[in-house]
């Protein structure tokens, strides 16, 4: 029997900025080594992503939500959404929160919503080879992997092969 995490997502706001900025700064060592991400991420790093993420949702070329959980807990967003029903997913949870099903939850709800089924007819997303949680997520909804797809990417100075999932919508 499957249980559904009390979780909820809202679209991103403004106010987001310190939340984004607290989780990711203070867990740098966790987030550079599973993202490409700035480090030391620095306030204005959580600024420009929120800005360029309303800037996305104000021109629909991209859904971002903040995962609540008692409060945020982390970011899952489509975006790059163009005319063909493409996009690509990226997605994060504090490290304090996962290991909880959170990521696995906000997928589930994100896959449900009648607006994306409607508009988006393929997902992508790039993912470490060693980040298995996340594997484990993707493969639990119908990614496939694109072996084909796969490249060498450094994180945190070291480099790391990055695979390409892909998941197809049925309308």
């Amino acid at each position: 029997m499957e249980t559904h995490l009390c979780l909820t997502l809202r679209p991103i706001s403004i106010e987001d900025c310190a939340a984004i900025y607290a989780h990711i700064s203070s867990q740098s060592t966790y987030f550079s080594n599973m993202y490409r991400w700035p480090s030391p991420y620095q306030e204005h790093d959580a600024q420009e992503f929120v800005e360029r993420a309303l800037k996305e949702m104000e021109a629909e070329r991209g859904w971002h939500w903040a995962i609540i959980v008692e409060e945020l807990c982390g970011v899952i967003s489509l975006y790059d959404i163009v005319g063909d029903g493409t996009a690509q997913l990226g997605y994060w949870v504090a490290k304090g929160h996962s290991g909880k099903g959170i990521a696995s939850e906000a997928l589930r709800q994100v896959l449900k919503m009648r607006e994306v089924r409607r508009k988006i007819r393929a997902i992508s997303t790039r993912v470490l080879e060693d980040n298995i949680a996340s594997i484990k997520v993707l493969e639990k909804y119908g990614f496939i992997v694109n072996k084909n797809k796969s490249r060498s990417v450094v994180v945190a100075g070291k480099p790391k092969n990055e695979l390409l999932y892909v998941l197809y919508l049925d309308r």
